[in-house]
């Protein structure tokens, strides 16, 4: 991950927000999960371990 991945996801989540969509992200590997927390962007998007969790975090109305 670098920051065209980076740039990637926030473009995705710019596009979706407006109509009230959001992104969750899983099975994120441990240096991904670092870079995400060092820019902090885990407090822009949800990352959980499984599908089956962000299927459920979707269907919970969570917000990251």
């Amino acid at each position: 991950m670098d920051s065209r991945g980076c740039g990637a996801i926030l473009s995705c989540l710019k596009q979706i927000s407006p109509a009230g969509g959001d992104l969750k992200l899983c099975r994120v590997s441990p240096r991904v999960r670092l870079v995400f927390d060092l820019i902090r962007m885990h407090n822009i998007c949800e990352i959980v371990n499984t599908r089956e969790e962000a299927v459920q975090a979707f269907q919970n109305g969570k917000q990251p």
